[in-house]
């Protein structure tokens, strides 16, 4: 008879391929078993139980017309589980800090609801909390429609209790104006015809999660200063402050000069600690009120608060000058960076806008740009 293919000279099953017998009585296939359950019954890690390989279950496939009755209200028994899914849930034992304290909402604050303060946090103490516009106020708000001492908040007999001050524009609670009230957990408190507030109780660990969360949403991680939206609340409230008082406001915006250059060199990593040393050295040499924020990926913006033009083209000649004489260490080797600055101020401008108030100090950032770079200008004259 005619050898099938697959199969020895002794008629037995060869298989197709290799050089092994399909036969498991064959003492090659018992070779290759031994060796497979030495391997999965080896640990993976030291004193680790090894996996025990189980045959697959059987799966019974019900016919379509399955009609099997249950007793009512029974659902579908729960599917066979797997060791890996049968085995206990492991227990941790979590040492508990012996001055763990309890988080109790005893303390209320204030969170900024509208425009670009929003989720600003006000902590409100046991004593009086003075809101307004104000520079005194515990609670300024910037608004043209807030009175100076628009309203106060004040802790009685364990709650916290809001009283109108006979503001221009009122105090309201959820749409209704009040006179004194007594604030709960929720309350919306609208002081004169925009600025809106929640009042919250809240626990230690609570406000200072919002505290942080609001204090990165306004800063640049990077270099630790002010960030876009924060420059623009800030111009907004400094031109009103400037208005009413009839004072002058200036502003600086810093460009580094080839820092594209430093990237494409020495790569970004560089980059950000030149960021990081410019940004430290600019605020050194400012004031505590003085604003100073990141602009864009290598520019910066000073807000100075009661400067005119004149001294502001001397602020920023000084942060020139500084910079310029700032070594920046980058791979063991000392380098050394320029600056270009441009500057206006309210005088500068037809109107009292933001936009217009950079926008000036941008064009004359672009002409010391194009001028040669590393230097100052703060006029509009060739």
């Amino acid at each position: 008879m005619p050898k099938k293919s697959g199969q020895g000279v002794d008629g037995k099953d060869r298989g197709t391929e290799g050089g092994f017998s399909a036969d498991p009585t064959t003492p090659e296939a018992r070779r290759v078993d031994s060796v497979l359950l030495e391997y999965l019954n080896k640990p993976t890690t030291p004193r680790m139980t090894a996996v025990q390989p189980e045959a697959p279950a059987r799966v019974e496939v019900p016919p379509a017309d399955d009609t099997i009755e249950r007793p009512l209200g029974q659902g579908p028994e729960r599917p066979s589980m797997n060791p890996e899914d049968e085995r206990p849930t492991g227990r941790y034992s979590v040492p508990v800090r012996a001055s763990s304290t309890a988080h109790v909402r005893d303390r209320g604050v204030l969170v900024r609801m509208d425009g670009d303060s929003a989720g600003e946090v006000h902590s409100l103490p046991r004593s009086s909390t003075l809101i307004g516009r104000s520079n005194t106020a515990q609670v300024h708000v910037s608004d043209v429609s807030v009175s100076r001492a628009h309203a106060c908040i004040t802790y009685e007999a364990g709650a916290y209790h809001i009283q109108d001050l006979t503001s221009q524009n009122g105090t309201e609670i959820a749409g209704s104006r009040i006179t004194h009230s007594k604030l709960s957990d929720g309350d919306l408190v609208q002081i004169g015809q925009r600025p809106l507030f929640r009042f919250q109780l809240m626990d230690q660990a609570q406000e200072g999660v919002l505290k942080r969360l609001y204090d990165s949403s306004m800063r640049d991680p990077l270099t630790g200063a002010e960030n876009r939206r924060s420059l623009n609340s800030r111009l907004a409230s400094e031109i009103a402050f400037a208005r009413r008082h009839k004072r002058p406001l200036s502003v600086i915006l810093l460009d580094l000069d080839f820092f594209k250059q430093i990237n494409d060199q020495y790569g970004h990593p560089a980059g950000d600690e030149v960021l990081r040393t410019v940004a430290t050295t600019t605020r050194n040499q400012l004031r505590t009120e003085d604003v100073l924020a990141r602009y864009g990926g290598e520019e910066f913006a000073v807000l100075l608060r009661d400067t005119a033009l004149a001294e502001a083209v001397l602020v920023a000649e000084r942060l020139r000058y500084r910079i310029a004489r700032t070594a920046v260490p980058i791979y063991g080797k000392d380098n050394l960076l320029t600056m270009s600055g441009g500057c206006s101020s309210l005088s500068c401008c037809v109107g009292t806008t933001p936009e217009e108030l950079v926008g000036v100090a941008d064009r004359r950032l672009y002409r010391a740009k194009r001028s040669g770079r590393n230097r100052v200008i703060g006029t509009d004259d060739d």
